[in-house]
């Protein structure tokens, strides 16, 4: 499929928390649909393609950059040979208020850098590479000011980005909510109701913080507890319907098949 292609989940990151490669997808060749326990950055050097990120597709093209957290699916085909740089890192790889930025996820760090904006970016990823596994004194630190500044950029790129240091304390309380409960029968009222606020103002500001509502981050977060199974576990797509926190299989596959673009069961099979 590639050369140096992504990673497996099985490789572990180094010593300082990352791991950093270039990447080559040859023409014709697509990565299905997945998902990550880790933040993951990628940078399209040269080539075009299509990357779909929950369920938006761009085209992708040098100069393109993404960054994925934890409840972001995605896949990307080539439609050109393609060469680019793949980073993964965990939390502790990068400053925490640049991590409880970043790990909602969900669409909001996927753009297009202008030329010059994409070499410093690039500068930043070639450190990265010099440091990693490095036994020079404060390789460490030298790395997570690079993880650091490469988040940093995004942020700032990003249509989302609020010049509010700190997300709303409801927002951050009903993310807490989604992650611990989602199993459960939650809904946006359900939520407001626990957190004394009313539906419509936490549906407000959890969209203007987020750039995804409430529902369809609740989905995401149900979805990839669904994969999980799906590849884990010979649960039927029924009951895996619902120990994801569904009422109802039809409507289940319906939203998996909407967002993921496959259903349940060709994406238990495809992987």
């Amino acid at each position: 499929m590639s050369e140096s292609m992504f990673m497996s989940l099985d490789d572990e990151f180094g010593k300082n928390g990352y791991i950093i490669r270039e990447s080559k997808i040859q023409k014709g060749c697509e990565y299905p649909v997945h998902w990550h326990d880790y933040f993951e950055f990628e940078a399209i050097l040269d080539g075009t393609g299509i990357h779909t990120l929950n369920d938006r597709k761009y085209t992708v093209s040098a100069g393109s950059a993404y960054l994925l957290s934890y409840c972001d699916f995605h896949s990307i085909r080539a439609d050109t040979d393609m060469r680019l740089i793949n980073l993964r890192f965990c939390e502790e790889a990068a400053e925490k208020e640049l991590v409880d930025y970043i790990q909602p996820g969900a669409s909001r760090f996927c753009m297009q850098f202008a030329e010059e904006e994409f070499k410093r970016i690039i500068r930043f990823t070639d450190i990265l590479y010099q440091e990693q596994n490095s036994e020079k004194p404060f390789a460490g630190i030298m790395s997570k000011s690079m993880i650091s500044a490469v988040v940093t950029e995004l942020i700032r790129k990003s249509a989302s980005f609020s010049t509010s240091k700190y997300r709303p304390k409801h927002v951050q309380s009903a993310v807490a909510l989604i992650r611990r409960d989602f199993r459960n029968d939650l809904t946006l009222f359900s939520a407001a109701k626990k957190l004394a606020v009313s539906a419509n103002h936490l549906g407000v500001i959890f969209k203007k913080s987020l750039g995804i509502s409430f529902a369809d981050y609740l989905n995401m977060t149900r979805l990839k507890y669904a994969c999980g199974l799906l590849c884990t576990s010979s649960l039927s797509v029924k009951q895996i319907a619902f120990e994801s926190g569904y009422n109802s299989a039809e409507y289940f596959v319906y939203v998996f098949k909407q967002k993921l673009g496959v259903t349940p069961s060709e994406y238990r099979k495809a992987h």
